[in-house]
């Protein structure tokens, strides 16, 4: 059986082709709270899609946008409330992820009220565009979850990835990753896309062509790194690394590191 190849697959290898031979092959898992914290949140706007769909379908109008507004916070905190409970993680991460989803929960409550507002019970139909969350695509052994997509009437589509942490060049490549996906299942030219940093509340629109050539790249060295690999290790993550312990490179010295000084792992 072929082994599938996730997006972030690709992501780990550009980073450190060793911890991807952990993580992949050798099957090590390792939960951190960075980690963490992001599961938790993407699965937390995957609950507020669903419950958002399942509250428009049944609105009452007419209704005040306050109160709209504060039926979205509720959702939203149902969405995160649950999501933790799923992961059995702490309770603090209500209070660590609560504004980023309620950032969420009243843009999306702002964006169909203007909908609403222009006409009125015919509103769902006329929302575009139309925004999903978190859509699993997979393209022969290629696999990805997009963490918002935005589907125009026209046929246009534009795949949003949401970061948690600071900007890295290689989000671009990413989001290139998505972006051919969504061309193999949609049957369509994909140009443009979005980062979403939580913490700074930055959109970065993305010219996503040249990205895409080089996730292509990688995505080829990652196929037969699978098939034989090849114990690198960069150096310039290790200190950080939780996968180090049980990295060969890091416990033998005689094994190969490398400074990887690649200008798509800065930024």
């Amino acid at each position: 059986m072929q082994a599938m190849i996730f997006v972030t697959d690709i992501i780990e290898y550009l980073i450190c082709p060793v911890r991807l031979y952990l993580k992949k092959i050798k099957n090590i898992k390792i939960e951190n709270k960075r980690l963490l914290r992001g599961k938790i949140l993407h699965r937390a706007f995957e609950l507020f899609d669903s419950f958002e769909k399942e509250y428009l379908n049944d609105l009452e109008l007419p209704i005040e946008l306050e109160r709209f507004t504060k039926d979205y916070i509720i959702m939203a905190n149902r969405g995160l409330v649950r999501a933790i409970l799923e992961f059995n993680a702490p309770q603090t991460y209500i209070l660590e992820l609560k504004d980023i989803i309620h950032r969420e929960a009243k843009f999306r409550a702002n964006y169909v009220w203007s909908f609403i507002e222009k006409y009125g019970e015919q509103f769902y139909n006329k929302i575009n565009p139309i925004i999903k969350s978190e859509i699993l695509l997979k393209y022969n052994d290629l696999v990805g979850r997009i963490d918002r997509l935005e589907k125009y009437k026209s046929g246009r589509l534009i795949p949003i990835e949401i970061k948690t942490g600071t900007y890295k060049e290689y989000h671009k490549i990413q989001l290139a990753g998505y972006a051919i996906l969504l061309e193999k299942n949609y049957n369509t030219k994909i140009d443009v896309g979005l980062l979403y940093y939580t913490k700074t509340d930055r959109y970065i629109e993305v010219e996503l062509d040249p990205y895409k050539e080089l996730f292509l790249e990688l995505y080829e060295k990652v196929k037969l790194f699978l098939d034989s690999p090849r114990m690198i290790a960069n150096k310039k993550y290790c200190q950080y690394c939780d996968y180090k312990y049980f990295c060969p490179v890091y416990n033998n010295k005689k094994l190969e590191f490398f400074n990887n000084t690649d200008k798509n792992l800065n930024g």
